[in-house]
């Protein structure tokens, strides 16, 4: 049985392959975005203030924010 048979295999099942099957997992280590905005100023202040994203770097063409409750949240605005 190849890769692909047994994946449909196990979805049709519903099961969840077992680590021993050979199946790779992915996990998430990071995630970020970028904003292009000509407001940086109201844009790092929406994002700290709605969703407590807190200030890395400041300055006249570029922020970086993270979120202290997860290291994995990161937003980087550069000016339009």
């Amino acid at each position: 049985m190849n890769q692909r048979e047994r994946r449909l295999q196990v979805g049709a099942k519903g099961g969840v392959p077992s680590a021993n099957e050979g199946i790779r997992v992915t996990t998430i280590s990071r995630v970020f975005a970028n904003i292009l905005s000509d407001k940086l100023p109201e844009t790092r202040d929406f994002y700290t203030g709605l969703l407590g994203f807190q200030v890395a770097y400041d300055s006249d063409w570029f922020i970086y924010l993270w979120a202290p409750q997860s290291n994995l949240n990161e937003l980087w605005n550069m000016a339009a």
